[in-house]
């Protein structure tokens, strides 16, 4: 029998994480979160008690409010697509420590490597873009040397 809330867990996870950031959003989910937050721990039962409650606490309304936008500057790196790209860059050459030749970690951190290419290509950065694609193609061209020689002896 599946396990429902790790796989409901793990589907929030993954959507969560595929939603495009942008500092509008984070203000969005910030402020809603906020309102939520304060909806329910004010103990109001309709929008009118509600609204009454915000107006006599409007201070509190207002730090919560300069908190969501602190927040979204804060996590307004995570807008910039760059971000995860070097982020999984970082995590696959981690993993690619362990043993360089191995394709299991070779081949997945090549194709990162080509995917941060091509985003700092469309930003314009292109002399660090093309570090990252040689680097590439030197992963690939060590992999298919091995594997060449691989082949050869097996013949």
């Amino acid at each position: 029998m599946p396990d429902i809330p790790k796989i409901a867990l793990e589907f929030l996870k993954h959507r969560f994480l595929n939603i495009h950031w942008t500092k509008f959003r984070i203000l969005q989910v910030s402020l809603f979160v906020l309102f939520f937050c304060l909806y329910f721990g004010s103990g109001a039962g309709t929008f009118y008690e509600f609204f009454s409650f915000v107006s006599h606490h409007l201070g509190l309304l207002l730090i919560g409010i300069f908190c969501a936008v602190v927040g979204a500057w804060y996590l307004s790196k995570y807008h910039n697509a760059l971000y995860l790209y070097r982020k999984d860059v970082q995590i696959k050459e981690k993993k690619a420590e362990r043993d360089p030749d191995n394709p299991e970690y070779a081949i997945p951190l090549a194709s990162s490597y080509r995917a941060l290419a091509l985003a700092l290509t469309s930003q314009g950065k292109r002399t660090e873009a093309a570090s990252y694609d040689s680097k590439a193609e030197e992963i690939e061209q060590r992999l298919r040397t091995f594997y060449g020689e691989l082949n050869k002896l097996g013949e």
